[in-house]
């Protein structure tokens, strides 16, 4: 045998004794070994295994998904595993949710990036210590033209000082696709740090902003910023209570976003102003398939308006609960179904507007059999109510075998006896379709509103 047989024999020895130590080390905390993906979560992980798994690593080299979320020990040693990053060097995903990351550890996270040049995902969210000021310990490592995609920093506690530090670094972060800053308040300030170096990031597709405080001024910053991003395709502001009055003067910009597959603004306190200035560019969101505007009241009143307007037969996704919806927004919905333009609608969910009234369940459910993709539909309403579904209960019935799409129904908190429910369980049996809804009537129902 040539002294190249003996190598690559010893070679493949040495290769298979160390994948016994991985599927030792992975099963040992409850997980199941995988040469790609190595996913320990939730694992209680100490200092001590983490310096354990970074001898490991010389026998992870097809390695490219890293996850050591949720473990709080993580924290303050993360420089021992950093330090052997470039034996995976294939490593494209790298999550460390909730590990109480330190400064250190950011700094060691930056210093480690050449190590790993095909990083594409890095999740740092729920890591208080990300902010206050700290942030700047992992950016100045970054170098122009890095590979990351996608950065998550939700609930990091980011201040003015960190979002400096990131609108400097998004220079350096031109294939940057997806940013999620969710759950972090952003100062008007900060904002306009932000937004101002958001052109450079020209292939972003996805931006998160939920539950950042932001104010109607915040909402108007970052419409001017909209110009320099045109390649947007995701959009989630939702949860920022002091939004209201400020979609009038984003939406303008909004018609520049060509390729705008989802915005989500629920829970913002819009204001009738608010919609109807959406309505006035909807029609150029010509790609649109799913709006999100639910928890906002003054939808119910200016439904009408913006079901004239949006490109409906590409909406997959049309949440209106918690909307006061009234019965003559129902009957605008059910033109809208009769017409066909919402064959295409996946997802319809109309919970908690128990002011439709009976009339306005009817005219919806009449003309609910054009509803072909409807997969999930939710009328469900609030644990407090006990309306009586009786009247508007054959209208459904007759147009359920129709919804051939349907997989799940719910009608939580109506009243229905058992007969009814027996009536709709015999239909919705043929079909497998998951019902929701108490079992028995179990007050005197009161009639809709």
């Amino acid at each position: 045998m040539s002294l190249g047989k003996i190598n690559d024999t010893d070679d493949e020895a040495g290769s298979v004794v160390g994948w016994g130590r991985v599927k030792q080390f992975v099963q040992k905390l409850g997980k199941t070994p995988h040469s790609q993906n190595l996913s320990l979560c939730h694992c209680d992980l100490t200092a001590t295994d983490v310096v354990e798994l970074a001898t490991l690593l010389p026998f992870l080299a097809q390695l490219e998904v890293m996850d050591l979320s949720w473990n709080d020990l993580v924290g303050g040693s993360l420089k021992a595993l950093t330090v052997h990053l470039q034996h995976v060097g294939k490593l494209r995903v790298l999550k460390l949710c909730s590990c109480r990351l330190t400064n250190q550890d950011l700094t060691a996270l930056g210093e480690a990036l050449d190590c790993i040049p095909l990083i594409e995902v890095l999740d740092l969210s729920w890591n208080v210590g990300v902010g206050a000021g700290n942030f700047r310990h992992f950016t100045e490592h970054l170098q122009p033209e890095s590979t990351l995609k996608e950065l998550r920093l939700v609930d990091c506690q980011l201040s003015e000082t960190d979002i400096t530090a990131l609108s400097e670094a998004l220079p350096m972060l031109s294939s940057l696709e997806e940013l999620d800053l969710s759950n972090n308040n952003l100062s008007i300030k900060g904002m306009e740090n932000f937004t101002s170096s958001l052109g450079s990031t020209p292939q972003l597709k996805t931006l998160k902003l939920s539950m950042c405080g932001l104010s109607k001024d915040s909402i108007s910053v970052l419409g001017q910023a909209l110009r320099s991003v045109p390649a947007l395709e995701h959009i989630n502001l939702s949860c920022n209570k002091e939004a209201g009055g400020g979609l009038t003067m984003l939406s303008t910009n909004l018609a520049l976003l060509r390729h705008l597959r989802s915005l989500d603004m629920h829970l913002c306190c819009l204001t009738k102003e608010d919609v109807l200035a959406l309505v006035q560019v909807a029609s150029y969101l010509k790609e649109l398939r799913e709006l999100d505007l639910s928890s906002n009241k003054s939808v119910g009143e200016t439904l009408q308006n913006l079901l004239q307007t949006l490109p409906l037969s590409q909406i997959t996704k049309l949440p209106l609960n918690n909307c006061a919806l009234s019965t003559h927004a129902c009957h605008a919905l059910e033109s809208a179904c009769q017409s066909g333009v919402l064959s295409h609608l996946k997802q319809l969910d109309l919970s908690y507007n128990g002011s439709v009234g009976d009339g306005g369940w009817m005219s919806l459910f009449g003309k609910a059999a054009a509803l072909k993709g409807l997969e999930e539909l939710d009328v469900s309403l609030r644990p407090s109510a006990s309306l009586s579904v009786s009247p508007w209960l054959p209208a459904l019935l007759e147009a359920l075998p129709q919804l051939s799409s349907l997989t799940r129904l719910s009608l939580q908190h109506w009243a229905l006896s058992s007969a009814e429910i027996e009536k709709m369980e015999k239909i919705l049996r043929k079909k497998n379709v998951i019902l929701e809804c108490d079992r028995l009537a179990t007050s005197t129902p009161k009639a809709a509103g």
